[in-house]
C-alpha cells in the first residue's frame, strides 16, 4: 500500500506541475467548508477532479490486481501439482530416474 500512496502522490505532484497549481491554492480550492481542514470527502472529490483518481476507482483497481495475482498463483500451483503427480506416477520416465525419485 505504501507503493500505491507514493504513486498517487507522484501523480498529484505531476498534475500540479502540469496545471501550474500551487499546493496552497489547491488546498484552498478543496477546502469547501473553509475550516482549514480537508475532510475525507473533500480530499476524495479534489483528487478525482485534479487527476481523475477516485477512491472507488483505486479500490477497484486494487481488487482487480489482487484477482489477477491470485489467478497467476493458482495456475502455478496447478502446474506444480500436475508435475508432482506425473513424477510420482512415473509413466514415460527413464528407469534410472525412477530409482532416484525418493525425494518426491
Amino acid at each position: 500500500e505504501d507503493e500505491a500512496v507514493s504513486a498517487l502522490m507522484a501523480r498529484v505532484d505531476n498534475e500540479l506541475r502540469i496545471k501550474q497549481i500551487r499546493l496552497k491554492d489547491l488546498f484552498k480550492q478543496l477546502d469547501t467548508t473553509g475550516d482549514g481542514i480537508l475532510s475525507t470527502q473533500e480530499l476524495r472529490f479534489g483528487l478525482n477532479m485534479l487527476c481523475d483518481v477516485s477512491w472507488e476507482k483505486e479500490c477497484e483497481r486494487r481488487r482487480l490486481k489482487r484477482l489477477a495475482n491470485h489467478e497467476r498463483w493458482r495456475v502455478k500451483e496447478e502446474v506444480r501439482d500436475r508435475t508432482k503427480a506425473w513424477l510420482r506416477h512415473g509413466s514415460g520416465l527413464p528407469t534410472e530416474f525412477m530409482r532416484e525419485r525418493d525425494f518426491f
